[in-house]
């Protein structure tokens, strides 16, 4: 098996696994919110042409392929992972991002959202945001860890998440 498809196997496994996270899942209320403080000015700016991020230096891009949608991702030391997916509403944001019980944060009329959740011994952040330039696309961007302490990284990393050549969408500033 090629480097390339054990990628896009782990990344679909990633997809699955997210759309596997139900209400039995946890959001405890310290998953939305943490008194950590994390300092991105180091981290580095991430452009893939449709959405930007700040990724911390140790998170290495993993080739993927979409079948019918545009996937990154990458990965860090102790099993961190960032995975989006940006493609029609009608194939991204199932599962948990459906669930009200997740939701830490959320913009007008549900144009985006942000969720918590521990599923199986993972924690992960995510967000679901419609495109605001094309309502008939959205964006999956998810960060996960096994390691809860690792929540506050996974947070800053998607509240980063900038549509490109737009405004924050999200209301917590990171470093430049």
């Amino acid at each position: 098996m090629t480097m390339l498809s054990r990628c896009s196997i782990r990344a679909l496994a990633g997809v699955l696994l997210l759309g596997a996270v139900t209400a039995a899942g946890d959001r405890s209320p310290d998953l939305c919110t943490s008194t950590v403080r994390v300092d991105t000015s180091t981290w580095r700016r991430i452009d893939t042409g449709v959405f930007t991020m700040r990724l911390p230096r140790a998170y290495r891009g993993v080739r993927m392929r979409g079948i019918d949608t545009a996937v990154h991702g990458w990965n860090a030391p102790r099993r961190r992972t960032v995975h989006s997916d940006y493609g029609s509403v009608h194939y991204v944001g199932g599962g948990p991002f459906r669930d009200p019980e997740l939701v830490c944060e959320s913009g007008p009329r549900d144009a985006w959202k942000i969720i918590a959740y521990e599923d199986r011994g993972v924690f992960g952040v995510g967000y679901y945001g419609l495109d605001p330039s094309r309502d008939d696309r959205a964006l999956v961007l998810t960060a996960e860890s096994p390691r809860r302490e690792d929540v506050p990284e996974l947070l800053a990393i998607i509240r980063s998440m900038r549509w490109a050549g737009r405004p924050p969408l999200v209301g917590t500033q990171v470093g430049r």
